[in-house]
């Protein structure tokens, strides 16, 4: 496959190889829903890692305010 090949030349790791030829492979819907996908979860651990940050202040807060 092409992908490979440039891959190969490239000295790319096979997991972006796989990357290529996926997405060479799926159609355009296909690759929306993907992205869609992967950026929802990304959503999903900003939103977390923001509640745990916002957690943590106010815990360290609370500790140096003696509480």
């Amino acid at each position: 496959m092409e992908a490979e090949r440039i891959a190969e030349a490239a000295a790319v790791p096979s997991s972006a190889c796989q990357d290529m030829h996926d997405i060479e492979t799926m159609g355009a819907e296909e690759l929306r829903h993907q992205l869609r996908m992967q950026t929802d979860e990304f959503v999903k651990v900003e939103n977390r890692t923001a509640r745990m940050e916002r957690i943590l202040r106010k815990a360290l807060k609370r500790r140096s305010d003696g509480g």
